[in-house]
C-alpha cells in the first residue's frame, strides 16, 4: 500500500509540473528527475512483490532509499536555488545552488526556519500565509507579477522569482521552493528603461526627424520635430502619414527602397524631399534600421530623416571646385611638361624622393614617374648617372634639391655636369627653393634647371673661334704683309734697276706676289660667300676643260714643275658651279706646289667614282699624317708637320671643302704609297637629258 501511495503523489507532482512553461529549464529538470524516481519506485515496488519474506517486513526502508536519492538528483542537478521545507516551516534539503544564492555552507540550511531567508520586514506576514498554504497548498509559477526578496547569511537582499511546488509525504505536506535571483535582470531592465528614456530624450529634444514604424511599416510614433518641421500636429501626421509630406516626384523611389529593405529586413537608405511649414522643398535622407525580437523577427524600424539640403550645396560647391581645382592641376601638369626647363619637386626634407617633369626626366634618362633623388633609400637611387662640380663629383647630400630641402634655405645659381654611363655629359644650370608647411616648416624643395649643354658646346667654339681669329688676323697680317713688303719692295727698286733683266726679275717678284694676294683674297671672299648660306645655280661643266685651264695658268706661272694629267675615257660632265671647280683646283695645285721639291711631279687624275665625277691631285710632299686628315680641312689649321715647310694661314683647303659641299659633292684626303698625298674631290654628274 505504501508504495502505491508515494506512486499516486509522484504522478501528482508531475502532472502538476507539466502545467508549468515549457521552455522553463528548472521545471523541465524537476519533471525528469521525479519521473525518474516514479520508475525507480515502480522497479522497488515490484522487487518486493515477488522477493523473499523479510523485503516485504520493512517495506518504508525501500521508499525512504528510494525517495532520498531521487531528491538528491533533483536538487543538485536545477538551475535554480532549491529547499524543502516541511508543514512547521522547516528546511530539510537544500541543493547547492540555494546554499551559493544565500551565502550558507554545506549543510548549514538544513534544520533552519525557512524564515531565515526572508527579510525582517515580510517574515510576520509570511507565517501567516504559510499556515494559510498548509491548509490548502496550490502550485505557483514564477513570473506572476510578484515583488518577492531574498536575504543571505551576510543581511543583504536580493529582488528574487519564487515558485512552491507542494507534495505529500506521509501524513505531511512538504513544500518544495524553486528561487531565482533577478538582480542581475532587473539591473538590466532598469538600464533599459533609462536608455529608452535617454533616447526619447534625445529624439524629442535633437534636430532630426524622427520616426518608428511598425514590422509592416504601419506608423507608431513620431517626435516633436515633426510638427516643428511641417507645422501640422503630431496627431494629424500620425492620422494621415508621413506621405504627405514627401514630395511626389521621390515618393516612388522611397517606397521602393523601403519595400526592399523590409523584405530584406535589412538596413534601409534613400533620399527625398519634403515640404517644410515654409513651404519649400528640403532634401532629406532617410536611414531606417530594424528592430528584432528575441528570436530575430523583426517587431519594428527605428528611422531618422536628416536635412541634407547644406550637405548637397556644400557638396555640389565642392565638386565644382574639385572641378575647378583638377582643370588648374591639369594645365599645370600640361605647362610642366611641355616647358624646356626641367623641373624637380621633393616632397620630405631628406629628398629621399624626387618627381620631375617630362624635362627634367629626359636631362636625366629617367623614365616617366621614377624617383630620380641620389639620397633615395639603398635600390631605389639611380645609378645610371653621378653628378659632378668643377670637375669633382658632388655628395648626394649636397645636391641642388636636397640641400634647399635640409637647410630650408634657396640654392642659386648652381652649374653641375650630369655624367652617364656611357661616359657623355649632360650639364645643367639651375637652382632649388624650400617648400614650406603651413606652420612654416619645411616639408620639401622644388629645383628648376636647364640644359646649358649646347650652349657650353657653342661657348667652347666662341672661344676656339676667337682663338681661331686672334691666330687667323695674325696670319693674315703676316701673309699680307710679306707680298706687299715685297711689291712695294721691288716697286721701288725697279726704278733704280739699270739692267733689263733686273727689271725683268722684278717684274716676276711683283707679279707672283700680286697673284698670291689675288687668290688669298679670292679665298677669302669665297669661304664668306659660303658661309653667307648665298644660293648657287649649278649647271653641266666639262670637267676636262676646266681642268686643262688650270693646269696651263699654273704651268705658266710654274714652268719647272712637271705635271702629268689623266683622263678617263668618255669623262661625262658634271653638275657644278664653274667659279667653284676652278677654285678648287688651284688651290690644289698651289697646296701641292707649296709643299712638294722642285723636282718632285704632280699628278692630276680625273674619272668617274661611284656614278660621280671625280679629280684628284697628288703629290710627293711631306704627306698628312691619318689622324690629321680631316682638321686640314678646318678653317686656318695648318699641320704641325708642315707649318715650318711653307707660309699660310689655312684658309684654302676650308674654302675647298666648303665650295665641293655646296655643290653637293665629296672631299677627301688620302696618303700616297711611297711618301706624299692624294687630295680630291667628286661631283655629281650632270643629266645628259
Amino acid at each position: 500500500m505504501e508504495f502505491e501511495r508515494l506512486g499516486r503523489e509522484i504522478e501528482a507532482t508531475l502532472h502538476a509540473a507539466a502545467s508549468t512553461a515549457a521552455d522553463d529549464r528548472a521545471l523541465s529538470g524537476v519533471r525528469e528527475h521525479l519521473g525518474r524516481a516514479l520508475q525507480e519506485l515502480r522497479l522497488a515496488r515490484g522487487q518486493a512483490a515477488s522477493g523473499p519474506p523479510s523485503l516485504a517486513v520493512a517495506p518504508g526502508a525501500v521508499r525512504l532509499s528510494q525517495e532520498q536519492r531521487a531528491n538528491r538528483d533533483l536538487f543538485d542537478a536545477a538551475a535554480d536555488a532549491g529547499i524543502r521545507v516541511d508543514a512547521s516551516g522547516l528546511i530539510v534539503l537544500a541543493n547547492r545552488q540555494a546554499e551559493k544564492c544565500f551565502g550558507y555552507g554545506p549543510g548549514e540550511l538544513v534544520g533552519q526556519p525557512v524564515e531565515i531567508l526572508i527579510p525582517e520586514r515580510f517574515r510576520g506576514r509570511h507565517e501567516h500565509r504559510r499556515a494559510t498554504y498548509a491548509e490548502s497548498p496550490w502550485l505557483r509559477e514564477m513570473g506572476l507579477g510578484l515583488e518577492l526578496y531574498g536575504l543571505r547569511k551576510d543581511g543583504s537582499e536580493f529582488p528574487a522569482e519564487i515558485s512552491l511546488f507542494p507534495m505529500q509525504a506521509g501524513d505531511e505536506i512538504m513544500t518544495t521552493v524553486l528561487v531565482r535571483d533577478t538582480s542581475e535582470r532587473r539591473r538590466l531592465e532598469r538600464e533599459l528603461r533609462l536608455s529608452e528614456a535617454h533616447h526619447r530624450s534625445l529624439a524629442e529634444r535633437g534636430p532630426l526627424l524622427s520616426s518608428i514604424a511598425g514590422a509592416r511599416g504601419n506608423l507608431v510614433e513620431i517626435n516633436e520635430r515633426w510638427s516643428q518641421f511641417t507645422g501640422v500636429p503630431v496627431a494629424e501626421i500620425m492620422a494621415g502619414g508621413l506621405g504627405q509630406f514627401i514630395h511626389p516626384d521621390d515618393l516612388e523611389a522611397a517606397r521602393s527602397a523601403w519595400l526592399r529593405g523590409r523584405d530584406a529586413g535589412e538596413y534601409v537608405e534613400a533620399q527625398a524631399r519634403l515640404k517644410s511649414a515654409a513651404g519649400e522643398w528640403v532634401m532629406h535622407l532617410i536611414r531606417a534600421v530594424p528592430v528584432r525580437d528575441g528570436r530575430g523577427e523583426v517587431e519594428a524600424w527605428v528611422a531618422n530623416w536628416i536635412d541634407i539640403e547644406e550637405r548637397m550645396r556644400m557638396e555640389a560647391k565642392l565638386r565644382s571646385t574639385d572641378r575647378e581645382l583638377s582643370r588648374r592641376v591639369a594645365e599645370l601638369e600640361a605647362l610642366l611638361d611641355i616647358v624646356p626647363i626641367g623641373i624637380g619637386i621633393a616632397d620630405d626634407p631628406a629628398g629621399t624622393q624626387i618627381r620631375g617633369n617630362r624635362a627634367f626626366n629626359e636631362m636625366l634618362r629617367a623614365p616617366a614617374g621614377a624617383n630620380t633623388s641620389k639620397t633615395a633609400p639603398d635600390g631605389e637611387a639611380p645609378t645610371w648617372f653621378r653628378v659632378f662640380k668643377d670637375g669633382s663629383e658632388m655628395p648626394d647630400d649636397e645636391l641642388p634639391i636636397q640641400m634647399a630641402a635640409a637647410t630650408g634655405r634657396p640654392v642659386l645659381r648652381q652649374q653641375i655636369d650630369i655624367v652617364f654611363d656611357d661616359g657623355s655629359t649632360t650639364s645643367l644650370f639651375g637652382q632649388a627653393v624650400p617648400l614650406l608647411d603651413e606652420d612654416g616648416a619645411t616639408r620639401g624643395a622644388i629645383g628648376a634647371f636647364t640644359d646649358i649643354t649646347e650652349i657650353k658646346e657653342v661657348e667652347e667654339a666662341l672661344r676656339a673661334a676667337n682663338q681661331a681669329k686672334d691666330e687667323f688676323l695674325g696670319l693674315v697680317s703676316h701673309e699680307l704683309k710679306t707680298p706687299m713688303t715685297i711689291i712695294l719692295g721691288n716697286a721701288l727698286l725697279l726704278s733704280r734697276a739699270t739692267t733689263e733683266e733686273d727689271r725683268s726679275a722684278m717684274v716676276a717678284d711683283i707679279r707672283q706676289e700680286a697673284e698670291r694676294l689675288h687668290q688669298i683674297i679670292e679665298n677669302m671672299l669665297a669661304l664668306a660667300r659660303v658661309d653667307t648660306g648665298s644660293s648657287i645655280e649649278p649647271e653641266p661643266v666639262a670637267v676636262r676643260r676646266v681642268t686643262d685651264r688650270v693646269i696651263a695658268s699654273h704651268r705658266a706661272r710654274h714652268p719647272w714643275r712637271q705635271i702629268t694629267v689623266t683622263y678617263e675615257d668618255g669623262l661625262p660632265a658634271a653638275l657644278a658651279v664653274p667659279t667653284y671647280v676652278e677654285q678648287v683646283l688651284v688651290n690644289f695645285l698651289n697646296n701641292a706646289e707649296k709643299y712638294s721639291a722642285k723636282d718632285t711631279p704632280i699628278d692630276v687624275v680625273a674619272r668617274t667614282r661611284g656614278g660621280d665625277v671625280g679629280v684628284a691631285v697628288l703629290d710627293r710632299g711631306a704627306g698628312i699624317p691619318a689622324d690629321e686628315a680631316e682638321a686640314v680641312f678646318s678653317p686656318f689649321y695648318r699641320s704641325s708637320r708642315t707649318a715650318d715647310t711653307a707660309s699660310g694661314f689655312g684658309i684654302g683647303l676650308a674654302v675647298c671643302r666648303r665650295l665641293v659641299e655646296a655643290q653637293d659633292g665629296r672631299i677627301w684626303l688620302l696618303p700616297r704609297p711611297g711618301g706624299g698625298s692624294e687630295f680630291g674631290f667628286s661631283l655629281p654628274v650632270a643629266d645628259e637629258t
